[in-house]
C-alpha cells in the first residue's frame, strides 16, 4: 500500500468534483442531489485520492440503494463535528443499512448490492 500523501483541501471542492463526476448518473436515475456547503470553508488535512474515493463509494452505494425509490434523494453536508473536526454527512431516503452491514460500510466490495442505503 502507497504511503499516504496528505494535504489540506477545502472539503467543499472535494464535493464539488465528486458531483460532477457523477452528474451523468444524478441526472440518468433523476436524483435531486444537494450539497449544504458551510459560510466559510472547512478544510481537512487528508490524502485527497483517498478521501475521494471513499466519499465515491459512499455516493455510489447511495444511488444503489434509491433503484426503487420514487423520490430520489441524496444530500452531502459538511460540518464541523462537536469536537471541532471535519466531517462530511451522505444522507439517502433508500434502503436502511442493515446492522450486520453497517460494519463493513468502508471496506470495498464487501456490501450487498440492494439495502445499503443511509436513513433519511
Amino acid at each position: 500500500m502507497p504511503k499516504p500523501n496528505f494535504e489540506e483541501v477545502n472539503l467543499a471542492d472535494i464535493l464539488a468534483g465528486i458531483q460532477q463526476l457523477l452528474l451523468a448518473d444524478i441526472t440518468k436515475h433523476k436524483i435531486k442531489f444537494t450539497v449544504i456547503n458551510p459560510d466559510k470553508p472547512i478544510k481537512a488535512l487528508v490524502d485527497k485520492s483517498v478521501i475521494e474515493q471513499v466519499i465515491l463509494n459512499l455516493i455510489k452505494n447511495a444511488i444503489q440503494a434509491l433503484s426503487e425509490t420514487e423520490d430520489k434523494r441524496i444530500k452531502t453536508n459538511i460540518i464541523a463535528s462537536e469536537y471541532g473536526r471535519p466531517a462530511i454527512q451522505i444522507f439517502d431516503n433508500g434502503f436502511d443499512i442493515a446492522g450486520d452491514v453497517i460494519d463493513r460500510i468502508l471496506i470495498p466490495f464487501s456490501l450487498p448490492k440492494k439495502k445499503v442505503g443511509v436513513l433519511d
